[in-house]
Order: C-alpha cells, then sequence, then structure tokens
C-alpha cells in the first residue's frame, strides 16, 4: 500500500509504540529475542492506531528468581531472524535488553530505507549467509544506515550500540529522541499512519462505488416501472 517505505510521522509513531511494548516486556523481566516488523500487529475498528507485540516462542527471562541478571556467555547461536539481529547475536554472545533495542532500531531503519544493506545477499548456504550478512552489518555506520532520518535518529542508534550487557536502558530517553523529531517537523498527534490514510480512502471509494450502484439499479428500476 505504501510503496514500501513509511513516512518519518508514521515511522515515529509506530517506533514509539513498539517502544513501550518492549520497555513493558522487559519490566517483566523477559526478553523478546526475535524483534523484527512482522512481530508487531496493528489493530482493527477502534484499535486501528494501536500496535501491538505478539509471538513470543523464543522469549527468555534475564533474571533469575533471586532477581539476579543472567551471566555473560558466549558461544552461542545466533537466535531470532538474522536481517534484524543485533552484532552480539552475530558474535555468539548472550542476547540482553541492548539486543531487542538495536533490533527495534533496524526495523525502523527498514520502515525508512524499504531495505536494509545485508538484504538480499547471494550466497551458497546458510552459513554463508549468517557470514556476509554480519560482514556487511558491522562495517555498516551507524551515519550511512540513518541517512534518511534526522541527526536524532543516529543519536538514537549511537546510545543503544553504547550499552553494556546488564545496563538497564533508558526507555524515557528513547522516547524523548523520537518526540523531538515528532515536535520538530510538527506533526499532529492525530495516531494516523500512512496505511491508515490509505486503508480509509480505499474504503470512502468502494462506499461510494457501491452508493453509485445502488443508485444507478435504483434508476433502472423506476426505469422498468
Amino acid at each position: 500500500l505504501c510503496k514500501r517505505t513509511f513516512s518519518l510521522k508514521t515511522i515515529l509513531s509506530l517506533g514509539d509504540q513498539m517502544l513501550c511494548r518492549i520497555e513493558f516486556l522487559h519490566s517483566r523481566h523477559l526478553l523478546h529475542r526475535d524483534i523484527k516488523p512482522d512481530n508487531f500487529l496493528i489493530g482493527i475498528n477502534k484499535n486501528k492506531s494501536t500496535v501491538y507485540i505478539c509471538d513470543f516462542g523464543i522469549c527468555k527471562k534475564f533474571r533469575d528468581e533471586k532477581g539476579q541478571h543472567i551471566p555473560f556467555k558466549d558461544g552461542k547461536s545466533l537466535i531470532g531472524t538474522v536481517r534484524y539481529a543485533s552484532i552480539y547475536s552475530h558474535l555468539g554472545y548472550e542476547i540482553s535488553r541492548r539486543d531487542d533495542l538495536e533490533s527495534l532500531a533496524y526495523s525502523l531503519i527498514y520502515f525508512s530505507r524499504g531495505s536494509l544493506p545485508w538484504m538480499g545477499v547471494k550466497v551458497k548456504n546458510k552459513k554463508e549467509k549468517y557470514n556476509k550478512i554480519f560482514e556487511i552489518k558491522i562495517n555498516s555506520s551507524i551515519n550511512s544506515l540513518c541517512d534518511k532520518l534526522p541527526n536524532e535518529f543516529v543519536d538514537f542508534m549511537h546510545y543503544i550500540k553504547e550499552l553494556q550487557f546488564e545496563d538497564k536502558p533508558n526507555y524515557q530517553y528513547l522516547k524523548s529522541l523520537l518526540g523531538k523529531m515528532y515536535d520538530k517537523n510538527h506533526y499532529p498527534y492525530d495516531m494516523i499512519f500512512d496505511f491508515t490514510k490509505i486503508l480509509i480512502e480505499n474504503e470512502n471509494k468502494d462506499k461510494t462505488t457501491e452508493d453509485v450502484k445502488q443508485e444507478n439499479e435504483k434508476k433502472k428500476k423506476n426505469s422498468y416501472e
């Protein structure tokens, strides 16, 4: 519907809600570990402006029963979807809150560009594919990834990249960066996404077409009478 890219307004509106869902999950000591566009849903009818998070199949607790953070480990297999996986996941490190946020950042960049630099690599097998994606990902600078986005998004990425394994992210700071971009562009807080407008327009067109059809049928019927 949107020609494979979203406007900045829609990206910021989606990003704010996606970040809120991740923050809530983390507040319950859970890591999603597969953050990507496919695992967020948009409500319908009265909830058409609400973003939902789904698919908790590979969630993991990052605190034990005593409230202790899980220990750092390496030598682990990549978890989640390789396109949106964090650099640390590629390196075989234990996933923590920072990795969910890095995957969120890649998702928002994907919304802006319609693709990511490591998409569409041509290789012989899965192992080579993962290695090639990692190579492109680690060599892609934050500035080049965010070239179509405002400077605040570079700050967004830098903050996430600097988080340590056990750090509790400052979600409010990240939300404030999204809000700053929103306010700077004087966007209205109407919660209308690009695709919502298109769907409403299509719905209205369908209604108009149906109304015209019914009116023509009525005229036809009257002419016979």
